[in-house]
């Protein structure tokens, strides 16, 4: 549930970048730690209590963690990358890169900070024409 918390929170503020991130790291966990750990568990020939229960889990595990990169605000700030067709056709499943994001806060910022400079840039231009007649 943490992960799905963290990817909600990420997602909520178009930080795709961090929540790919973290489903990566969870991803790499779970192979390394769950599922190699317990291959004892899966590969049984008989279908033992704790090997029903090494299932349920790793398919609660699965679905939930394909349901995560189902939603649509997870692919949102994607669409302006110039591989955005091809994870179209691959059903969002083949991203090229993880790096295109849209963060609605920071592009906020980062024009407010453009505005005031250009606001600066003109009040020094001024001053300078007042100041030198040009």
């Amino acid at each position: 549930n943490t992960l799905v918390d963290q990817v909600d929170k990420n997602l909520a503020v178009y930080n795709i970048t961090d929540s790919a991130r973290a489903l990566q790291e969870f991803s790499d966990i779970l192979s390394n730690w769950y599922v190699r750990r317990g291959r004892d568990r899966y590969w049984g020939s008989e279908m033992t209590d704790d090997k029903a229960a090494a299932y349920t889990v790793l398919w609660h595990v699965l679905v939930t963690f394909a349901k995560l990169t189902d939603d649509e605000r997870f692919w949102a700030g994607c669409q302006s990358c110039v591989n955005y067709d091809v994870l179209q056709r691959t059903n969002m499943t083949k991203c090229l890169c993880t790096g295109m994001i849209y963060d609605p806060e920071k592009a906020a910022k980062k024009a407010a900070a453009a505005a005031a400079q250009e606001a600066e840039s003109k009040k020094k231009s001024s001053l300078w024409s007042r100041l030198f007649g040009k």
